[in-house]
């Protein structure tokens, strides 16, 4: 399951002015990776909940669409007979 990037880089600029060290902390990812995630598509669903948590949100808070973009990828495991 993945989530679209733009979100959480949109919501980072705005709540963060500074360089991309300091949002990459706020993050709690490496400025390698938030650089690497400023041009890719989407993220992980475990990826884009890590961030939010470490932002101090729910990832409800930077995607309103949270629940509908992760339930429908949800595997069920088969009935054991």
């Amino acid at each position: 399951i993945t989530v679209p990037t733009k979100p959480l880089i949109r919501y980072v600029d705005r709540l963060h002015t500074g360089d991309d060290i300091s949002k990459a902390n706020a993050l709690g990812i490496s400025i390698h990776t938030y650089r690497k995630y400023r041009y890719r598509e989407n993220i992980s669903w475990v990826t884009a909940d890590k961030c939010a948590v470490n932002l101090g949100l729910h990832p409800c808070n930077i995607w309103e669409d949270w629940y509908l973009l992760t339930e429908t990828g949800i595997v069920h495991e088969p009935k054991s007979f």
